[in-house]
Formats: C-alpha cells, structure tokens, sequence
C-alpha cells in the first residue's frame, strides 16, 4: 500500500479533469475546506456515490496517568468522520 501525498493526487486530479495544477490545487483546497466548515458547523456532507463526512461528539472521560496513577478528565470532542458509500465499499472488495 503506497501513502498518496497530496501533491500527488492534485496531480491526478489535473490530469482527470483536464485542469492546469494550479486549478487543480485550488479546487481541492476548496472542498477540504468546505468539508470541514460545514462538519464543524455540525453538519454532513454526502456526496452521492462516495460517502459521507459527518461529525461525531466524543463523550467526555477520566483517563488514567501512565506515568502517576492520577485520574485526569478528557473533555468531550467532535471529531470527523468518513463513511464509505456502498458503491465505494463494494468497489474495494
């Protein structure tokens, strides 16, 4: 499994779209940014045919320290989510 970087897949995404890499870089810019405004707003994203971005509240807990024993409080967070659509799921089996 190769780890894509970004700069790669800006490169595909020009190629695919027969856009200059400029272009390229700005629209994923965009949707990455626009993803997450929108789950930080508290919304899902879907995209018909690829997935949803959604956000998920993590419940608030007392942890332990590794090191001294001693509870420490875990505040509650939203973090994001992806869920694969079932054209996607079926695609990589």
């Amino acid at each position: 499994m190769n780890n894509i970087t970004k700069k790669e897949l800006v490169d595909a995404i020009a190629e695919k779209a027969e856009l200059t890499k400029k272009d390229s870089q700005k629209a994923l810019d965009a949707l990455i940014a626009s993803v997450i405004d929108f789950v930080k707003k508290g919304d899902k994203v879907s995209l018909i045919g690829f997935g949803n971005f959604l956000p998920y509240v993590t419940k608030a807990t007392t942890k332990k320290n590794p090191k001294t024993g001693e509870p420490v409080k875990v505040p509650s967070k939203t973090i994001l989510k992806f869920k694969a659509s079932k054209t996607i799921s079926d695609l990589l089996k």
